[in-house]
């Protein structure tokens, strides 16, 4: 119905949770600098390495261009509870690396991860492992039951490092848009 109507199929999302009861792992050797979302100062950096991520990206690719950086933490906010303190944006050598965003779900007692990705030139340096598992790190010190997120399932390399890092698959959902005039429809 939704190809017969103009909606794209766009990705197939994998879902998938970590217990933060089980075992964490060990903290990475990474020296990765923290800059977080509570200085609205920052808007402006976060929405550029945002956009940045999105280059050459193995997640949902086809979505790219359908949203900027700024419009992208926008929609990033409106899921589940926002806490700028938990939207990080990770450094090396003064250098933007990547953006882990979490927002929290009271419902779950689990934080989501309403965005990961990292930047072109800091890729295949493990940069996107040492900052999840600084998020498993700080959820857990929160006190949170769980992390959640949804990945594409195409994405290869991101599915294989939830997986080392004990995340479960929970279910799966197709994504279609519908591009043409005015904003695309998600669905």
């Amino acid at each position: 119905a939704l190809t017969r109507n103009g909606f794209e199929h766009l990705a197939d999302l994998v879902f998938m949770e970590r217990s933060l009861s089980e075992p964490l792992p060990q903290e990475s050797s990474v020296p990765l600098e923290r800059l977080t979302y509570t200085d609205a100062s920052h808007h402006a950096q976060f929405a550029r390495v945002i956009e940045q991520t999105y280059v050459e990206t193995r997640d949902c690719p086809d979505l790219n261009g359908l949203r900027t950086g700024a419009e992208a933490l926008s929609c990033h906010r409106v899921t589940g509870d926002f806490d700028p303190a938990l939207w990080t944006l990770y450094r090396v050598d003064e250098a933007d690396v990547g953006l882990l965003l979490f927002n929290f779900h009271t419902e779950r007692d689990a934080w989501e991860v309403v965005y990961m990705g990292i930047v072109p030139d800091a890729r295949g340096h493990r940069y996107g492992e040492a900052m999840l598992i600084d998020g498993i790190h700080a959820a857990a010190a929160a006190g949170r039951a769980s992390i959640f997120l949804a990945v594409d399932s195409k994405n290869t390399y991101a599915k294989g490092l939830y997986d080392r890092l004990g995340f479960v698959e929970t279910g799966m959902q197709a994504v279609h848009a519908r591009r043409g005039v005015g904003r695309p429809v998600v669905e």
